[in-house]
């Protein structure tokens, strides 16, 4: 692993796809809950929206497939079902690797889209989260994806 240059004075990660491989779990969320309510979830479309918080989506799915799904309750239910399966969480090695590389030597961050609760949640799972000095997340700005506050927060 080559050697970062001497000007890089920190770090900032990502949570859900660049430390964790989350997107699996939170498909398997999302089938689900959406099944409770007899709607589906395309996986092309979930990874097309990746990223976007699951209120958003669900409100898209309303407007592009016509369902009346209860937008707060899903949304709600999808996170509660997505919490359930946060321990089976599986790190991204090459990234995972350079938080240990740098630890200690470099102040680390979390900018994601992901809640603060989650993220929390993912990064204790994988015993990262005394590495990182800070996390911003979309609990803590008014606008998150897809067009986020998070680089000026």
């Amino acid at each position: 692993m080559q050697d970062l240059p001497p000007t890089i004075r920190g770090l900032v990660f990502d949570c859900d796809g660049t430390l964790a491989d989350t997107m699996p779990l939170h498909y398997k969320a999302w089938t689900r809950a959406l099944g409770e309510y007899n709607s589906e979830f395309s996986e092309k479309m979930f990874y097309d929206l990746a990223g976007m918080p699951t209120l958003h989506i669900i409100q898209l799915l309303n407007e592009k497939h016509g369902y009346d799904l209860p937008v707060q309750e899903a949304t709600d239910r999808k996170e509660e079902l997505f919490e359930q399966l946060i321990h089976q969480v599986q790190p991204i090695e090459p990234v995972v690797s350079l938080v240990h590389k740098y630890s200690g030597k470099l102040p680390m961050a979390v900018a994601t889209g992901g809640t603060r609760q989650n993220v929390i949640k993912i990064l204790q799972a994988l015993h990262l989260l005394p590495l990182f000095k800070a996390i911003v997340s979309a609990s803590d700005v008014k606008k998150s994806k897809p067009a986020p506050e998070i680089g000026r927060a």
